[in-house]
């Protein structure tokens, strides 16, 4: 189960991003649902394969953190080898994949590799930078969906979803700013680049993003869907309302230190994000 999770499996959820744009132009079919699930297995392969690497990278820092520690490679029960070679093989798996769909899509397989790769090694150290190309691999995911079923993304979509995805990726910066706590050399010890005064900026950034995205929502629901085929866009309008509820709930559960060094993690866990994505999938049902 330890080599399993290695691979970090319940982050494949966030590849479900896929059926985004689709689902909002409501061109959901089986033909689409099926290159979805390839697009899905593809970038899950992916990820997995950089979650190696980046683990390899990071196993001495990860040692030293309460929970990071008990990670596979940072604990001893996978090799830095191993990792390297299962990684090496998920990376073909998924672009094999990619090919499969089409050569576009593999070049968006391999371009999110080797961009991962540039953010283990070297982004993810650079203050600002890193939560902004966090926030990237994210909308990436929903345009591959686009990609994948020959599905129109609108620029609203991935605006939206940007500055959705940065106030979360700050969130995790702000988390991890709380637990460590350790100095050196004016940086903390977490290889962020991050200090200690940085918690109050990034905490604000994140709030004033996530608000930022249920307005760029709004004008989403306006500018974008309302144009598309759907019979009842106005009750859209009710997304912006429920997105508001959620990213304010989530930064007050942040504020109080109840998310643990990964907010994904707490999403994952939590039943009213859920309950949140459902009542989304809902009204596009409904508007349709």
């Amino acid at each position: 189960m330890k080599t399993i999770s290695a691979l970090r499996p319940r982050h494949w959820l966030k590849n479900l991003l896929v059926v985004v744009a689709p689902l909002s132009a409501g061109s959901i079919t089986l033909p689409t649902s099926l290159q979805l699930l390839v697009a899905f297995a593809a970038l899950s392969l992916a990820a997995s394969s950089m979650y190696l690497v980046n683990d390899v990278l990071d196993r001495s820092k990860d040692r030293e953190h309460p929970s990071k520690r008990l990670r596979a490679i940072a604990s001893g029960i996978v090799s830095p080898a191993q990792a390297l070679v299962l990684s090496s093989v998920l990376g073909v798996l998924s672009g094999v994949l990619g090919w499969y769909l089409s050569p576009s899509f593999f070049g968006l397989v391999m371009s999110y590799l080797f961009a991962t790769l540039v953010y283990s090694i070297w982004l993810k150290s650079a203050p600002a930078v890193d939560i902004v190309t966090l926030a990237g691999f994210f909308v990436l995911r929903i345009f591959a969906g686009g990609l994948a079923t020959g599905t129109d993304v609108s620029t609203w979509l991935l605006a939206t979803s940007f500055f959705a995805f940065l106030s979360i990726a700050a969130a995790k910066r702000v988390v991890e700013l709380r637990f460590v706590v350790e100095k050196v050399e004016g940086q903390l010890n977490n290889g962020r680049g991050y200090v200690a005064s940085d918690l109050g900026p990034a905490q604000t950034a994140g709030i004033g993003v996530g608000i930022s995205s249920a307005l760029l929502l709004g004008l989403y629901v306006e500018t974008g869907i309302g144009a598309a085929s759907f019979s009842n866009p106005q009750v859209l309008w009710l997304t912006v309302p429920l997105w508001t509820y959620w990213i304010l709930r989530f930064w007050i559960i942040v504020s109080r230190g109840k998310v643990d060094h990964d907010p994904i993690e707490f999403v994952l866990r939590d039943w009213i994000s859920y309950l949140v994505i459902g009542a989304f999938v809902l009204l596009l049902v409904v508007a349709q």
